[in-house]
């Protein structure tokens, strides 16, 4: 049941030893929409056996494909303080998820480096890194577009040649006459 609560989304929550929690689903899909919302019910009513946490955002509407990026999210997701994130999306959503969770945590780390009035050699270094770093994600995220090898495998298109005939033809031949 999807609309119900279920306990697991508590026990990765206390597993993962999460304290906020964020829940995300697609507004065209029912079933992504009810496990965003499920999922932050199931945090709701097991807080207390897991530690206390808590929903500190939900979001049950995004649009599929997420044609206008993730990066909104990612930023109020983190305002929040979530540090565990419940995304009833797609495969191609969670990468791209990820992947700009991951922008914005370079991001993050290059404004803290550049903010040093006086940095050592060790974070220069580590701030040229981040900026390649960086470069790279932004390059690869711009001209790839991700495709899970599951997709792949399921919408391949493979030329097989089909035979055209599926008879046999047998000739005997009679050469001593006794036929006919």
């Amino acid at each position: 049941c999807i609309t119900c609560t279920a306990r697991y989304d508590a026990e990765i929550a206390k597993i993962a030893g999460a304290k906020k929690i964020a829940t995300l689903g697609y507004g065209v899909s029912d079933n992504s929409k009810q496990c965003a919302e499920g999922a932050a019910k199931s945090i709701q009513q097991y807080a207390d056996d897991i530690g206390g946490a808590e929903v500190v955002y939900t979001r049950s509407d995004l649009d599929f494909g997420l044609p206008n990026g993730i990066a909104p999210e990612v930023s109020a997701i983190k305002s929040a303080g979530a540090d565990l994130v419940i995304g009833c999306l797609d495969l191609n959503g969670m990468k791209t998820l990820s992947q700009e969770m991951e922008r914005q945590g370079i991001v993050d780390e290059i404004a803290g480096l550049e903010a040093e009035e006086n940095p050592s050699q060790s974070q220069r270094r580590r701030l040229a890194a981040l900026r390649d770093e960086l470069e790279v994600l932004e390059r690869r995220r711009k001209r790839i577009a991700y495709v899970d090898p599951v997709d792949g495998r399921f919408n391949r298109f493979e030329r097989q040649p089909l035979p055209n005939a599926h008879a046999v033809m047998v000739c005997l031949m009679d050469v001593s006459a006794s036929i006919g």
